[in-house]
């Protein structure tokens, strides 16, 4: 289903403005080894912190610390960072929290096998669209992804992975969740820069309602260069998902996700993203989402730049316990950021827009959030 709510409230998507190294707070090893400071401090409006028609608004101050390390020596480059997101909220103080994030990476990129580990552990605090209502949980992902060239231009690509969602202090119609993966792809290099695949994706899935269900995805697929100015990747098939409660039911549905970035000149670029796929709401309801969305980023010179975006779609929740609720969703934004001393200081103003429209009253609701804030990266 679709999460709208980490962006009104806490951006931490905003330490994304660091992701081109420029330099380090300290490097070591003979430049092999770098430690990175993020540091962001801003205060955000939100008209509607619960995603409910019951709306509540408030302001909130928030500030977000992070520390990433990165290796580069021999076959495997490491990644760690760990981060702590704080919020204060003026009126609804029982909300406010001080949420940590951790994630390890190991990449493989020399020898005949190739591959990455990933791992990730972080507590949220957010609005929950499906329950329409603020909860905490905890949120846990694994993921082991291998490459093996096999002759010519075919390889092998698979993976597994596990995740697990705990939420802390919620209502009991509220389930936890956890879904292992697994799938295998036979890749085929079209040209030097763009692959051809084909392949399968499983997963099965639990919630601590004692409701379970596999899901089988059968999918062809293309990433590199999609077209001349056009990179990304991009996969679709069909997929099955049965259930082991006869109120859940069994589900069969086109399934596609992929993004694509187009860069129209040195300072105009553009984004492209399309999801459509099976999951578990909080309030253990299987959901059928499609969504898209497109956004463009100018920069104006070194200093300054600006964004703007619009996203759209609709989720079905399935089923009879899904009671035949159906949501249309809508979503824009528009920004900029004012680089006043490089990436040491850089002041940022987001303001974003979201419409729900459901068949359910209480789903049925607008939000705006006005966010100002500085950020900093040495």
């Amino acid at each position: 289903m679709k999460i709208t709510s980490s962006k009104f409230l806490v951006p931490a998507a905003l330490l994304g403005l660091f992701a081109n190294p420029g330099y380090s707070l300290v490097t070591f090893n003979e430049g092999q080894n770098s430690l990175f400071v993020n540091l962001s401090t801003g205060m955000t409006w939100d008209s509607n912190i619960d995603s409910s028609s019951a709306s509540r608004s408030d302001h909130i101050w928030f500030a977000n610390t992070s520390l990433n390390l990165a290796r580069r020596a021999g076959l495997i480059n490491l990644d760690a960072s760990a981060t702590v997101n704080i919020s204060r909220f003026n009126d609804q103080t029982s909300e406010n929290f001080e949420n940590p994030a951790f994630r390890f990476n190991a990449t493989k990129t020399g020898g005949r096998t190739t591959g990455s580990l990933s791992l990730s552990a972080q507590r949220q605090n957010r609005a929950d669209s499906a329950a329409n209502i603020r909860n905490q949980s905890w949120a846990y992902d694994a993921q082991l992804n291998l490459r093996y060239p096999i002759i010519s231009r075919y390889s092998l690509t698979g993976g597994a992975g596990f995740s697990e969602r705990r939420f802390q202090n919620a209502p009991n119609y509220i389930v936890n969740d956890r879904v292992t993966n697994w799938n295998a792809d036979l890749s085929y290099a079209y040209t030097d820069q763009t692959n051809l695949t084909a392949g399968y994706r499983g997963r099965y899935g639990e919630t601590s309602a004692h409701d379970s269900y596999y899901d089988h995805a059968f999918l062809v697929g293309i990433n590199g260069k999609i077209l001349p100015k056009l990179t990304g990747n991009l996969r679709l098939g069909y997929q099955n998902r049965d259930n082991t409660k006869a109120s859940q039911g069994s589900h069969s549905s086109m399934t596609v996700s992929g993004s694509a970035d187009w860069k129209i000149s040195q300072r105009l670029g553009a984004n492209f993203s399309l999801s459509k796929d099976f999951s578990v709401a909080s309030t253990n309801i299987h959901t059928d989402t499609l969504s898209a969305g497109a956004s463009l980023n100018y920069s104006l010179g070194a200093r300054f730049s600006a964004h703007t975006g619009i996203n759209g779609g609709e989720s079905r929740f399935l089923g009879a316990a899904g009671g035949g609720r159906k949501d249309e969703f809508f979503g824009a934004s528009i920004g900029g950021s004012y680089s006043v001393y490089g990436d040491l200081l850089r002041v940022n103003l987001d303001y974003s827009y979201f419409r729900n429209w459901s068949n359910t009253s209480i789903s049925d609701y607008e939000r705006n959030s006005i966010s100002l804030y500085a950020s900093s990266r040495f």
